[in-house]
């Protein structure tokens, strides 16, 4: 059968049912002041890395080579939990009767057309953080005793894929610490802010053995910031006749400057095309360069479906040279793969019995504002759970602090409401009308955040903290 009528056969699915995220109008419910007191305001959820000297954080890219190291014995799937020590290993089942399978994304509003105009041979700049752009991360991590660079692709909330070899040393080495990423960076965090990971994880056929077949990783985040860049679906599929017959893309950030990168290494860079080489595990691409191609490590890359839908299906992990041609070489998802990901690590890093508010991006119309004046705000509540809640009136309570630290003891400016029927894993974009200033506010900079005053299956998350909260500048 042709490679590509036979592909047609394997086109995803429509994306599956989901509450599409929205927008709502807040109501006022009060507008009286009650000003700060003094107390512990705790620490920030959620460690940023402004100011970081980054410019010790390098690329890593295994070894150039056409030999892939074995793996005997079974292959396992396995994660660290970052804060216990605590690794969990964990059998991939198998059916024999399953050919293929795929979980749908999460697009946003903002959404653009990838510009069509590269091939694997070539690569185009890309300046745009729109959806799917937002979803493309850079990771940043110790190993070794070094620090390194790599990319990754949002496939959930809180979830990235990676190669294995950013998250764990491989062949019985150690795993990967200080992991955070920024999704869409261009040089700073200011598109989305950043995340730290909580879990990481791979498999054993690249953690015991260092086995390219298995160089896959996965990061789960201590902030949902995909409700915020959107995530790609993922898939796998065990037709040769599929990759054969399909167009595939990648985008990430390469970290050494060249004649294919003039601008690295902060800014993404785009490329789509099909594969020369289909094997089971892997799947290989001519690159018609010798340039190198590190940091690019662990991007997904994936296919467009006839409903525009976008399904990542391995990680960008290597390079090597046969027969006088430079290959580049991409981890593939197969069915166990698949399950570890979908089954168990991504669904295991979410509450299913209770709804969990998580307010996010809180922003102002202006970033300058005299007090005693009103400006609109935004920003997105986001249910951080598998649970699908009946429709409900969520209370919300804005603060004005001199730090990011959103807390109780900050200075209470405003209390509203809102309405809204949540689904599980959905979000809500929440318009206020008028937020004011009050004029005993001391002229500087301050910050304007949110605290959701509900009682949720975390109350600890339901603060905007960090790049969460907006900073303005107060005038007189």
């Amino acid at each position: 059968m042709h490679p590509i009528l036979f592909a047609s056969l394997f086109t995803a699915p429509a994306t599956l049912p989901q509450d599409v995220d929205g927008d709502v109008r807040a109501t006022t419910v009060s507008e009286t002041v009650v000003e700060a007191r003094p107390g512990e305001t705790g620490t920030l959820r959620y460690a940023e890395h402004d100011g970081e000297d980054l410019s010790r954080y390098l690329p890593l890219e295994v070894p150039e080579s056409g030999l892939e190291r074995r793996h005997s014995g079974p292959v396992e799937g396995i994660s660290l939990d970052v804060a216990t020590g605590i690794e969990k290993v964990q059998a991939l089942p198998y059916d024999p009767f399953r050919t293929a399978g795929w979980i749908a994304g999460r697009a946003l509003s903002d959404e653009v057309d990838e510009s069509m105009d590269a091939s694997f041979g070539t690569f185009t700049e890309i300046t745009s953080a729109a959806f799917p752009w937002s979803t493309q991360c850079r990771v940043f991590f110790n190993q070794g005793g070094g620090s390194y660079v790599c990319s990754g692709t949002m496939i959930d909330a809180k979830t990235l894929i990676t190669a294995g070899h950013c998250v764990h040393e491989g062949s019985g080495g150690a795993w990967s610490t200080g992991v955070w990423v920024a999704p869409r960076w261009d040089g700073d965090s200011n598109a989305f802010g950043t995340a730290n990971a909580t879990r990481l994880g791979s498999f054993t056929g690249w953690t015991a053995s260092g086995s390219g077949n298995h160089d896959m990783g996965f990061i789960r985040l201590d902030r949902p910031v995909g409700f915020l860049t959107g995530w790609l679906g993922n898939f796998w599929n065990s037709s040769s006749s599929f990759w054969y017959g399909t167009t595939f893309n990648l985008a990430g950030f390469p970290a050494v400057v060249s004649t294919t990168f003039p601008d690295a290494p902060d800014t993404l860079y785009y490329a789509y095309g099909t594969w020369n080489v289909v094997n089971t595990n892997t799947v290989d691409a001519i690159y018609p360069t010798t340039v190198d191609f590190g940091g690019l490590s662990g991007t997904g890359v994936y296919y467009i479906a006839s409903d525009g839908s976008r399904y990542v299906g391995g990680d960008h992990r290597s390079s090597f040279t046969s027969g006088g041609q430079k290959y580049r070489r991409s981890c593939r998802m197969t069915q166990g793969k698949f399950d570890f990901c979908n089954d168990s690590f991504i669904p295991d890093g979410y509450v299913s019995g209770s709804v969990d508010y998580v307010p996010l991006r809180v922003r102002l119309a202006v970033s300058t504002i005299q007090k005693g004046q009103s400006a609109s705000m935004t920003y997105r509540v986001a249910n951080n759970s598998l649970f699908n809640p009946a429709s409900a009136t969520v209370d919300v309570d804005v603060y004005l602090s001199t730090n990011s630290d959103i807390s109780t003891f900050d200075t209470k400016i405003q209390s509203h409401s809102f309405t809204w029927n949540f689904g599980a894993k959905s979000s809500v974009n929440v318009n206020v009308g008028s937020v004011t200033i009050p004029g005993s506010t001391t002229a500087g900079i301050k910050y304007l955040g949110v605290i959701v005053n509900e009682s949720d299956a975390s109350t600890s998350n339901n603060d905007t903290d960090g790049w969460d909260a907006h900073r303005i500048s107060v005038t007189n």
